[in-house]
């Protein structure tokens, strides 16, 4: 898949080359826009707020992101309509979100663990950051 400039002239030029070309073949042309994929720092930080919702609810990382983000918070979000061979819903990967729904993500799932007795701190507010993640090594390190 190619990817055209429509602020360059050359660009738009070849992009009329190929609508003129699916004309004469009597195909579509899908057309997309190239879109941020998520950040480093929220995908940082989306992964501190499932590794602290897992350490404080008592479960894995995987049921945390699996059942509760996927199928508790944001069913609807994250379904694809499909189904596999077992049954099971298809759901979206995060790898796949943008920036904007990475931070629709965030926000949501930040306020589930509300909901559930787990507040979290701002993405801004490190040393609370900081603090729960010393909780989390900790209780990774004693078992507790």
């Amino acid at each position: 898949m190619a990817i055209y400039d429509p602020n360059d002239v050359n660009d738009v030029l070849e992009l009329y080359k190929l609508i003129d070309h699916a004309r004469d073949i009597k195909k579509k042309l899908k057309v997309t826009y190239e879109q941020k994929r998520h950040t480093d720092p929220q995908r940082k930080y989306f992964h501190f707020l499932l590794s602290y919702f897992a350490n404080q609810y008592g479960c894995t990382l995987t049921e945390a992101k699996e059942r509760h983000l996927k199928q508790l918070c944001l069913p609807d979000f994250f379904d694809t309509g499909r189904v596999d061979k077992g049954g099971h819903k298809v759901m979206r990967s995060t790898s796949e979100l943008n920036s904007s729904e990475y931070s629709y993500v965030i926000s949501n799932f930040r306020s589930y663990c509300d909901i559930n007795g787990i507040p979290t701190p701002d993405p801004t507010d490190l040393p609370s950051i900081r603090y729960c993640e010393r909780i989390i090594e900790k209780t990774e390190m004693y078992g507790t």
